[in-house]
């Protein structure tokens, strides 16, 4: 069995949204994919912007065949704007040699065990 985590912090306006989307998009595309045991979505006590989804796994493979195979990165981009901004900076050249500054925005941390 494997154990799949992926952490990410929510807009706080977009917090109920952001659990339906997850209910209704979400998890049912994750609970199709073979290998996919379990899969639910966990809210912070302490800090309610915070989220974990949670599945189990007959596999690692099977998780990494989900996560490779293009619905898992399809689900990020649709889910981007219930995601909390991120507050990091890069600092790298143009090709005109001048310093730019850009926002880098975070995609959801994927812990797994």
């Amino acid at each position: 069995m494997f154990m799949r985590f992926v952490q990410l912090t929510v807009k706080e306006e977009a917090s109920q949204a952001f659990r339906r989307f997850y209910e209704y998009r979400v998890a049912p595309a994750i609970a199709k994919t073979p290998g996919c045991l379990f899969v639910r979505l966990i809210q912070s006590d302490t800090a309610p912007t915070e989220f974990i989804s949670f599945s189990l796994w007959k596999t690692g493979s099977d998780a990494a065949a989900y996560e490779t195979g293009g619905e898992y990165e399809q689900i990020v981009r649709e889910g981007e704007e219930f995601q909390e901004e991120s507050s990091e900076w890069k600092i790298q050249l143009a090709d005109d040699m001048t310093l730019q500054y850009l926002p880098v925005k975070e995609k959801p941390e994927v812990k797994t065990f």
